[in-house]
C-alpha cells in the first residue's frame, strides 16, 4: 500500500473514485427514499427524535464536539443525510445547526413529497469543497457521522472541515470500521476506517493514509475504538490557507478533469 502524508489523490485514483461515487448514488437516494416515505420503518424512534425541535444533544456527544454549552455555538454536521442527528438544543441553551450533503437536492425533494418539515433543512455541500460553501474560520465544532468514509476523498474532506473549523476547535467523526471491506467495495463504500495500533487509518486496497501524521502540523487526532465503530476527535491547532484563488483554480481544473474521466467510464489498470 502506498503510505499519503497529505490530502493529494493523483488524478488517476480521483477519477476512479469519482466514478465508483457515482455508482452509488442510486443505491443511496432508494435508501432514504424508503426511510422517509415509511417515517424511519425501523428506526422510527431515532426518525421521530431527529424531527423534534425540543431534543437535546447527549452530553457525550458535545464533549467530542468540544463543546461544553450551545449558546451562539454554530456547528457544522457534514455528509448529514435528509434529516441531520445533530439537535439544535443542549442544557436549555441553542446552537445553530448547519446540515450540507452532496445529495441535499434529492433528499429535500423526497422531504416535500411526503409532507415533512425537518428542523435543519439540509443545504448541497461535498464534504470535499467546503471552503467552496463557507468561510474559513467559520464554525465552532464540525461532526460526521457514517458519512466521510462514503466520500470520494476523505483526506481531503478533513482538510476542508479544518479549512471551514475555528483555531482550537473540534472535529469529531463517528463511523463504522472497514464498512468498505465489508461491502467489497460497492458504490460509495472506497475507503475504510479504522484504528491500527491506537492511530486513526483511512485504507482501501490502494492506499492507506495515517490521519495523524498527515495534520501533523496541524491538528491533534484522539481515536477511541470498540469492536465495530470508532470515534475520532480531531482539534485544529493553528490556520488553513484553503482560500487562495490559486488554490480554487487548480482545484476547479482537477474536479473538471476528473469528473469528465468518470462520466466517461475511464477506468486505469494502474493506480497513483
Amino acid at each position: 500500500m502506498q503510505e499519503l502524508n497529505n490530502d493529494k489523490l493523483s488524478e488517476v485514483v480521483l477519477s476512479n473514485q469519482i466514478a465508483a461515487w457515482f455508482s452509488g448514488i442510486h443505491h443511496e437516494i432508494d435508501f432514504w427514499n424508503r426511510y422517509i416515505a415509511d417515517r424511519g420503518g425501523k428506526w422510527r424512534s431515532e426518525f421521530d427524535a431527529r424531527l423534534d425541535s425540543r431534543a437535546e444533544n447527549p452530553e457525550w456527544v458535545m464533549k467530542f464536539l468540544g463543546l461544553s454549552n450551545a449558546a451562539n455555538m454554530r456547528v457544522l454536521d457534514v455528509g448529514s443525510g435528509p434529516l441531520t442527528s445533530l439537535f439544535p438544543n443542549f442544557r436549555g441553551a441553542r446552537m445553530r445547526v448547519t446540515a450540507v450533503d452532496p445529495l441535499a437536492p434529492l433528499y429535500n425533494a423526497a422531504l416535500d413529497r411526503n409532507g415533512i418539515t425537518p428542523v435543519t433543512r439540509t443545504e448541497q455541500g461535498f464534504a470535499e469543497d467546503l471552503t467552496a460553501v463557507f468561510d474559513s474560520d467559520t464554525f465552532d465544532a464540525v461532526h460526521c457521522r457514517n458519512a466521510l468514509d462514503h466520500s470520494f476523498d476523505p483526506m481531503r474532506g478533513i482538510w476542508q472541515m479544518l479549512g471551514v473549523l475555528k483555531t482550537g476547535s473540534n472535529i469529531f467523526l463517528s463511523h463504522f470500521r472497514n464498512e468498505a471491506e465489508e461491502a467489497n467495495y460497492a458504490g460509495f463504500h472506497q475507503w475504510n476506517f479504522d484504528e491500527i495500533d491506537g492511530r486513526f487509518v483511512i485504507w482501501n486496497r490502494q492506499n492507506r493514509i495515517d490521519v495523524a501524521n498527515a495534520l501533523s502540523e496541524h491538528a491533534d487526532v484522539l481515536v477511541g475504538a470498540n469492536a465495530d465503530a470508532l470515534q475520532v476527535s480531531i482539534r485544529k491547532k493553528r490556520p488553513i490557507d484553503s482560500a487562495s484563488p490559486q488554490i480554487y483554480r487548480r482545484r476547479v481544473q482537477e474536479l473538471l478533469g476528473s469528473f469528465v474521466m468518470a462520466a466517461a467510464g475511464a477506468k486505469a489498470t494502474t493506480v497513483g
